[in-house]
């Protein structure tokens, strides 16, 4: 079963495209980009920011879900994003696009969620659900 929201986790720098900064550890000096991966490297995510929505894909199924900015969460095997490797988000650590996503990494799965309206995704190797 998933875990709700941790809305408690450590905060990181991870507004897309923001340098990090100065005094930041060796984990979060990472967050100069866009997409992160899970610690287990099944979960690849990032924010399109033309499209203004998060995104996160399981690799052992391909199984994709999205949050919008606005809108309701979904999910399905969408094929017209990418998602590279990237720094990892690990359990406890946040990534947020400041005044519009934050994504949470537990041990159970991933949790992104829109700033906005609240609405988003828990996603894990063993299934998702809509938030």
């Amino acid at each position: 079963m998933l875990a709700p929201f941790a809305a408690a986790a450590i905060a990181l720098a991870g507004v897309a495209g923001a340098r990090p900064a100065a005094n930041l550890g060796p984990h979060e000096a990472a967050w100069s980009n866009n997409y992160f991966v899970s610690p287990t490297g099944n979960i690849h995510c990032r924010y399109f920011a033309y499209e203004r929505v998060l995104a996160c894909k399981t690799l052992n199924n391909g199984r994709v879900a999205v949050v919008p900015l606005y809108g309701s969460a979904y999910v399905g095997f969408i094929t017209n994003y990418s998602f590279p490797s990237g720094p990892v988000l690990y359990y406890g650590q946040t990534y947020t696009v400041r005044g519009q996503f934050r994504c949470v990494s537990q041990a159970n799965g991933m949790f992104c969620r829109s700033v906005q309206t609240g609405r988003g995704f828990a996603l894990a190797r063993e299934g998702y659900r809509l938030l």
